[in-house]
Order: structure tokens, then sequence, then C-alpha cells
């Protein structure tokens, strides 16, 4: 049962403003929110760096998240090269809520006046560095165990959150790489 469970954690998803229904996606070349029928798909894939992951934007053409530079600006970029600007960790926070560190201490952060994600140092307190994970179904559908979508995105990200799973089954595994 727990091999057919964990199969079950391929996923791919979207980030979702906490209060507003737009989501991460580009729009006029910025990474920026956009309306939920222009929101990008995300799917995490393993750097070979324990606990740092690449995003992959599966929508625009398996593009990866980059740090322009290795400074601020948040872009899709077409060379995975694996460096520490290409690095992401999701956490689940309280009330649902995840947040996307870099570099182990900087934080995604949409930047109002600029209307464009940066990296910023993280705080608990700046609601602009949270988003909801909202879990998008594949067009394949594993039969069988009926789980509730919002049970299931906590699983996986439980999953892709707990040391001794990523070390005992890798995150290509529980992702479905």
């Amino acid at each position: 049962m727990f091999v057919y469970l964990v199969s079950l954690l391929a996923f791919r998803f979207q980030l979702k403003r906490i209060d507003r229904d737009t989501y991460i996606g580009q729009s006029n070349g910025n990474i920026t929110f956009v309306d939920p029928d222009e929101a990008d798909i995300f799917e995490l894939e393993n750097t070979d760096h324990p606990n740092e992951d690449f995003v992959m934007v599966r929508s625009k053409d398996n593009k990866v998240w980059d740090i322009s530079g290795n400074a601020t600006k948040l872009i899709y970029w077409s060379d995975r090269h694996g460096k520490v600007n290409q690095r992401f960790t999701l956490l689940e926070r309280p009330q649902g809520h995840v947040k996307v560190v870099s570099d182990m201490k900087l934080c995604i952060t949409f930047d109002q006046s600029a209307n464009n994600f940066v990296r910023a140092p993280c705080d608990d307190n700046n609601p602009h560095q949270l988003f909801d994970f909202v879990g998008v179904e594949s067009e394949s559908q594993p039969e069988g165990v009926v789980v509730e979508e919002s049970k299931l995105n906590a699983l996986k990200m439980a999953a892709s959150n707990c040391p001794e799973i990523r070390d005992m089954l890798g995150m290509e595994f529980i992702m479905g790489v």
C-alpha cells in the first residue's frame, strides 16, 4: 500500500496568491501574478543538492526558475545549469501556505512596485512571500484509491520535505520524474 501511495506523489502544480485569485505566470516578459487561465504549471526536479530542487516551468517549454545574474529578479531560463540561483525549496507554512526559499535563506517575494518576483530576505510576516499550492491534474489519472485533492497535496508536500523519505526514495521517485 505504501508503494502505491508514493506513486501518486508525482505532481504538477501552480502557485496562487493567498489573497486573490491570481497565479504566478509570465506577462510582458515579467514573472508576475496573472489570471488563472494564464497561470504557468510547475514541477519539481532533483538538483543533486539535498532539499533543493529545480522548479521546472512545464507550460513554457520546460524552462527553469532562475535568479537573473544570481542577483534578485526571478526569470524563466532555458539553460538548466544547477547553480545556486536555480535551486529552490518549497516549505509548507501555517494555514496551508507555502514559501519558496532560494539559497536556504532568501525567499521568492512579490515586489508590488515592480510587478514582478524578486529574491529577498525571508520574513514570516511578509504575505508577499506566501503562496497557495494548487495541484494540477495530469492527463492520465491512476485508478484505485480516491484521495481528496487538498489531502493529496498535503501528502506530496510532506513527502518532499521529509529528509527520510527523500533520502530513501529520492525526489525523482517522489515527484514521478
